[in-house]
């Protein structure tokens, strides 16, 4: 009896080397494109969110700008006062930068709103009713961060852009246009007018 032995050959050593340290390459590539797409795509996201945020602060500006009413409030002394107050941005302080007197569709109707920069941040300021009671402190509410620079101008009936209001001359009137120039810390400045009824 004949036996034969059939010798099947398996993977060296050299060759299971060689295929590990394949994989292990096409392994590394693969984390580095995942690990690079997954920092994409947050960075992104946050952009997405910035951008979002944004759209909300200038959409709510525009509904309290475009509603303003020409109705002078009461301050906390019993003095009555133009029914739009702005001051130069600074960006300190506690005060508001603008405050006015808008119409809103809804339960609220007549109310002082305010708009405040400070510390890099923007925030609307609610007071509960147009006249002030002398305690009395508006809701603060945040709308955007990261702002780096924010001014406000207004256009004067000569048409002249002004950085306060009101202007002499001009205590019962409201501005034409509100100018709005805002840069963000990423370096993006928008800038935006809107036109008063």
């Amino acid at each position: 009896m004949n036996i034969r032995v059939i010798h099947s050959r398996g993977f060296t050593l050299i060759e299971l080397l060689i295929a590990l340290t394949i994989f292990a390459i096409m392994a590394a590539l693969a984390w580095r494109g995942l690990t690079s797409m997954a920092e994409s795509r947050a960075h992104l996201a946050a952009e997405a969110h910035q951008w979002q945020d944004l759209a909300l602060f200038f959409r709510r500006m525009e509904d309290d700008v475009t509603h303003a009413i020409n109705r002078p409030w009461r301050d906390k002394d019993g003095q009555l006062v133009a029914s739009w107050q702005a001051r130069p941005v600074l960006g300190t302080g506690s005060s508001a930068n603008l405050e006015l007197v808008s119409l809103k569709a809804d339960e609220r109707g007549v109310q002082k709103v305010g708009y405040r920069y400070r510390h890099g941040e923007i925030d609307a300021l609610w007071w509960p009713a147009p006249d002030d009671a002398p305690a009395q402190q508006p809701d603060v509410y945040p709308l955007l961060t990261g702002v780096k620079a924010f001014a406000l101008h207004y256009l004067a009936n000569n048409g002249q852009w002004v950085d306060q209001w009101p202007q002499a001359g001009q205590i019962g009137a409201l501005p034409r246009a509100v100018a709005v120039n805002l840069t963000l810390r990423a370096g993006i400045t928008v800038y935006r007018v809107f036109a008063l009824p």
